[in-house]
């Protein structure tokens, strides 16, 4: 992996073959931080699901 520069945030990530394998997150110490394309699929998918439980949270205000 080429070394990426501050300011790279959000970009794609590609392998040796040019397919994009992540996104990246940040540089910290001279290492590159990413997040992989499947964690990515995954987030998104769960995120667009409804919530499984709806929670009230309701309570009585004094004054």
């Amino acid at each position: 992996m080429k070394s990426m520069a501050q300011g790279n945030s959000g970009g794609p990530v590609l392998d040796q073959n040019n397919r994009v394998i992540g996104m990246m997150t940040f540089v910290y110490g001279g290492r590159t931080y990413y997040i992989t394309s499947k964690t990515l699929q995954t987030f998104i998918k769960e995120s667009t699901k409804p919530a499984k439980k709806q929670v009230t949270v309701a309570g009585k205000v004094s004054s």
